[in-house]
């Protein structure tokens, strides 16, 4: 029923549309989780891309996602070396473009005793493109400048959500387990996808979620039993010493 309704409702312009059966051990995560850890976000986009498509594929894995989207355009302002030879500095800059893009209170107005900020600002319209963002004015030491004079002016594209893991940024790839597959199959077919792909020094893959939970219990479990099974030996060590010793002792025994 979940595939059904994946495939149903995929039409939909501009949704995102996830349709799962209930998870069965954490509540609100996914069943498949893990994070792409890197230190460069460009980098990890790239990987991400990369990773996605071994894995999209993989039998049993639905409704795969991460934590990655472009997000709204950020203005990218490179200071030229003008600002030095006419003293302007980097804060300047700041407080041009702020007073333009958030406002600055410039007066206020009073009526029944409440007092108003009255902020003005760029409209929207202004600072849709690089070339009017370049308009701005810049008040330096009594002169006037416009911002393109002083910096280099571009539009780049921004990622909305950056998680950290163990102090690393990450890129968390989440998904749900189709109906009559298994969790472990899940993982087992994504590894295999990825056990021939070699991601560059400082990048690596952990599990997460409901993954890293069954992996722990099984690590758990392999460890209680080889412990078991060391203490059942050492038991049966003593216990065939003992033995040994009582039939010594039978033997030597002087009978009448």
């Amino acid at each position: 029923m979940a595939d059904l309704l994946t495939r149903e409702l995929a039409d939909i312009p501009n949704a995102r549309i996830k349709v799962s059966a209930s998870t069965f051990m954490m509540g609100g995560s996914s069943p498949v989780e893990f994070y792409l850890q890197g230190i460069d976000n460009e980098r990890l986009e790239q990987l991400k891309t990369e990773v996605t498509e071994r894995i999209k594929d993989t039998p049993g894995l639905i409704n795969l996602d991460t934590s990655s989207r472009s997000g709204r355009s950020e203005i990218t302002v490179e200071r030229r070396e003008q600002m030095a030879a006419i003293g302007a500095t980097v804060y300047d800059l700041a407080l041009a473009l702020r007073g333009a893009v958030a406002g600055m209170v410039s007066t206020h107005y009073q009526e029944g005793g409440d007092q108003y900020d009255i902020n003005i600002s760029l409209d929207d319209s202004e600072l849709s493109t690089p070339d009017r963002v370049g308009n701005i004015s810049v008040a330096v030491m009594g002169q006037t400048y416009l911002l393109s004079q002083l910096a280099d002016i571009s539009f780049a594209p921004a990622t909305n959500r950056i998680i950290h893991r163990d102090r690393a940024k990450s890129i968390v790839f989440n998904g749900d387990v189709a109906e009559g597959a298994r969790l472990g199959d899940v993982i087992s077919g994504i590894n295999e996808r990825l056990e021939d792909y070699k991601l560059p020094d400082g990048y690596k893959i952990i599990w997460g979620g409901e993954a890293e939970v069954l992996a722990s219990t099984l690590k758990d479990m392999v460890r209680t039993f080889a412990l078991r099974f060391c203490l059942l030996t050492c038991c049966w060590r003593q216990f065939w010493k003992a033995l040994c010793s009582l039939c010594l002792s039978w033997r030597l025994c002087p009978w009448p």
